[in-house]
């Protein structure tokens, strides 16, 4: 037998099986029409799907590879409007009916419009990520370096700012509540509303003793000097800008009557009275009762707040 007889017996009726049935080639509800050889195709007539095979196994081997009037191959330009390109890539999952690249409006989708799962390493958006449910209002948003969460946030650990933490409604939030409080607050300064606007935490804490040689107990930072009877000078350590960059509460204590300059003078209804003159680079005190009567005994209890 000649070489063209051999060809002829060895080809003479393979054809690649194209098979069609009302049912996918796999899946609960297969066809059971799907069987073939590598590369053989199968189109649901119900869907239009047309599927290949890839392999030996008969239930799981069919890869979809288009659906029928979609091109295949060509340039994007060449498609309308309503026409979707499907990546296909073995079983991968490019190669699902779930997963669909729109040319016309640049967006990659499934068929509801929605995954269940993403999973990867690292990935890049130039212009919005939404995650959730948009039309309910409750959402997470990335855009343009600001992240929204439309929803609560529950927080099961630290939250380190290194920003403010600023309402976008005034006097509208509230920071815990009647039934659950925050246990601490660490301030610097407790600004209220518009009449309040002091440090919470004095800088300085001091005592000083009256007298003929007064003394500072507390902070070693600080001297004093006595000007006269009731009347002392007290000098920073360092000089503020103006005398509204600090306040100062004082108060007095252990006072004697052998302090007071004119004892026959004093009336039971006398209280005493520090007075603070402030400086940029002291501060001066004056103790005394009603009538202008000097004290020069006792302690006065300094505080000092920077504003």
């Amino acid at each position: 037998m000649g070489a063209f007889e051999d060809f002829v017996n060895s080809n003479l009726g393979i054809r690649q099986p194209f098979i069609s049935d009302f049912a996918p080639p796999t899946g609960d509800n297969k066809s059971l029409k799907a069987a073939g050889i590598r590369g053989s195709k199968f189109l649901d007539l119900n869907t239009n799907f047309l599927y290949e095979k890839t392999g030996e196994n008969n239930n799981t081997d069919w890869i979809k590879i288009a659906e029928l009037g979609e091109p295949r191959g060509g340039s994007p330009a060449n498609l309308a409007g309503d026409q979707y390109i499907q990546f296909v890539s073995g079983s991968a999952l490019v190669g699902s009916e779930d997963f669909i690249y729109q040319y016309d409006i640049g967006r990659v989708s499934g068929v509801s419009g929605y995954y269940q799962d993403i999973d990867g390493i690292s990935g890049h958006l130039t212009e919005e990520l939404i995650v959730g449910e948009s039309d309910k209002d409750v959402f997470v948003s990335i855009a343009d370096g600001e992240f929204d969460v439309y929803g609560n946030i529950n927080i099961d650990g630290n939250i380190n700012v290194s920003g403010n933490l600023n309402p976008v409604q005034d006097s509208q939030f509230n920071i815990g509540s009647s039934s659950k409080k925050i246990n601490n607050l660490y301030l610097n300064t407790l600004h209220i509303g518009q009449s309040i606007n002091y440090p919470l935490l004095p800088r300085y804490v001091f005592d000083i003793s009256l007298g003929v040689t007064p003394s500072i107990n507390g902070s070693s930072e600080f001297s004093i000097s006595r000007i006269s009877g009731g009347l002392y000078q007290i000098n920073f350590p360092s000089s503020y800008q103006n005398i509204n960059s600090y306040r100062i509460s004082a108060s007095i204590s252990n006072i004697s009557s052998s302090g007071w300059g004119i004892a026959s003078n004093i009336q039971k209804n006398d209280r005493p009275n520090v007075e603070v003159l402030r400086g940029t680079n002291n501060f001066k005190i004056k103790t005394s009762l009603s009538g202008d009567i000097t004290i020069d005994s006792g302690i006065v209890t300094i505080l000092i707040y920077e504003s």
